[in-house]
């Protein structure tokens, strides 16, 4: 009875704080930033459970003046940048009073009115079907009475769960969500990241090498030598000033990159990185991993414009300096001094597909595919890439400003490829395929009937353009996806790994609207 009762009340949402308690802002206090994670964690998708042991992810905690210690993101697979609190229990015991609310997301009921929802923290065990399917729900103790608190330790500047339940992420109606951790640990990192010199030269380097899949991919990278030996190269995952792999150069013919180089936490990637290198062999489409290396050596030419890998290596930006938790890899990578030509771009490709006009209250989308190369060969430098939309027949270039676009700080004509905010302008990864790129952005005037794209090239100190490519709106677009007979009867959002959301989630997500006829809209849009 007990139990049913607790059920019930809980269900009910009497006893679930709102929206207004998620505590988003950093509690006042000590912050411990930048220190490292490890937990178990459990999720449930489309394709069935998943299970995992999620190492060196980036996270922090506040030691609040308030006496109570505050966790950041408590979900490994499901950021919400909100803090779960725990509260005092003597002796750097710690304990999580539950349910708190912890995320808010969006979603539409049955009139298509969109409403929001609040998702809470809450005590969960691992329980199996009648099918022997695993899933989470509330645990129930001997007592009848329902588990609602978890508890830690604080030591030694380190905060470890020391509870044996996961914390399940849950509905109002305390239904388990498919997103559960335990076993959680946060500690200080115990590395120091490498600085580049302020006075140090950069230089554009061409970084070519194999994927894993085989195929043959470049990009441009920074590095420079000094004059007493050492060479800089930055992060080739991100080219991050902030995140710097150190070597040393004998004068002759050797630059020698120690491994484990620890590269710094990057909040992007939610993960600490390393520089790691080992040795590889490739049996068609498998790769059998050999012996870490303890450095990674390269040949350099006498002037410094080449550098070419010992054979059958790889570099491998990691999470973590032991277990393999590759974020990129480079197969065989070689570095040649990039030359600054003034190269010409061929038109961009409408991406059909992926364009939508736009609807009464909500902006529409246009993407499209641009070469990475020119006809010869020449890689683009994304940093002097540009491009342009046209409306109409309008000879002049469409306007960006913060009338729609929130981060447009200053009137823009020509956005860079590589400017992304994930609520207007969005950069996608398109696998297999290494000669082109796909960018997209949010439209906001519904008068416009045809719109072009053009990529601008600022290389060589000289400015080229493509041909305008067109996509004409289509004029019963509008009236189609507004009309009165055509109702909303459900909404799904998902990652863009396909995983279902609960609501809106943080990152870019794909919305998926389904109305009454049984048609499909499909958006993409950044979440809360």
């Amino acid at each position: 009875m007990a139990l049913a009762l607790a059920l019930a009340s809980m269900a009910a949402g009497a006893q679930n704080p709102g929206a207004e308690t998620i505590i988003r802002q950093q509690p006042a206090g000590t912050l411990h930033d930048n220190y490292a994670r490890s937990s178990y964690y459990f999720y449930t998708s489309y394709s069935g459970a998943l299970y995992g042991l999620d190492l060196w992810s980036t996270s922090r905690y506040v030691e609040g003046d308030d006496g109570c210690v505050y966790l950041y993101n408590p979900f490994s697979q499901l950021p919400t940048r909100t803090w779960l609190k725990l509260d005092p229990a003597g002796n750097g015991k710690y304990v999580a009073h539950l349910p708190q609310a912890i995320r808010e997301g969006e979603t539409y009921d049955e009139e298509g009115n969109l409403t929001k929802k609040v998702y809470y923290a809450f005590p969960v065990k691992e329980y199996e079907t009648s099918e022997g399917e695993p899933f989470c729900k509330i645990d129930t103790l001997a007592n009848g009475t329902v588990k609602n608190e978890i508890s830690f330790v604080l030591r030694n500047d380190s905060l470890i769960m020391t509870d044996d339940n996961y914390i399940g992420l849950m509905t109002e109606q305390m239904k388990w969500t498919g997103y559960a951790d335990t076993d959680i640990k946060v500690g200080k990192v115990k590395y120091k990241a490498n600085t580049l010199p302020k006075d140090i030269a950069l230089q554009d380097y061409r970084l070519s090498y194999q994927t894993k899949t085989g195929g043959n991919e470049q990009k441009i990278v920074k590095m420079a030598f000094d004059n007493d030996g050492k060479v800089y190269l930055l992060n080739p995952y991100n080219n991050s000033t902030s995140e710097v792999i150190i070597g040393t150069y004998d004068g002759n013919k050797t630059v020698n990159f120690p491994t484990r180089q620890y590269l710094g936490p990057d909040w992007a990637t939610t993960h600490h990185l390393f520089f790691m290198a080992r040795g590889y062999e490739r049996e068609g489409q498998q790769i059998n991993y050999t012996d870490w290396y303890d450095s990674f050596k390269m040949t350099v030419d006498g002037d410094k414009k080449t550098l070419n890998p010992q054979a059958s290596s790889v570099i491998i930006i990691n999470a973590g300096d032991s277990l393999q938790y590759a974020l990129s890899y480079y197969f065989d990578p070689t570095l040649t001094r990039y030359e600054d030509l003034s190269l010409t771009p061929s038109a961009p490709i409408i991406d059909t597909m992926s364009v939508q006009p736009c609807t009464e209250g909500a902006p529409g989308f246009i993407s499209f595919f641009f070469d990475r190369y020119d006809e010869a060969g020449n890689l683009f430098d994304n940093t002097k890439y540009y491009y342009r939309l046209y409306a109409d027949d309008d000879t002049t270039p469409y306007t960006f400003t913060d009338d729609n676009y929130v981060n447009v700080s200053t009137p823009m004509t020509e956005v860079p490829v590589n400017f992304v905010d994930y609520i207007d302008f969005f950069i996608y990864t398109l696998q297999g395929n290494d000669k082109q790129l796909e960018r997209s952005v949010n439209i906001y005037d519904g008068s416009v009937a045809r719109w072009g794209v053009q990529m601008v090239y600022k290389g060589g100190n000289k400015d080229t353009v493509s041909p305008i490519s067109w996509w004409n709106v289509p004029t019963t677009a509008i009236n189609a996806v507004t009309s009165p007979t055509k109702k909303i009867v459900g909404t799904e959002y998902y990652d863009l790994s396909g995983r279902r959301l609960n609501g809106r989630g943080d990152g870019l997500n794909i919305k998926v609207t389904i109305f009454s006829d049984g048609t499909r809209r499909v958006t993409k849009l950044q979440g809360k």
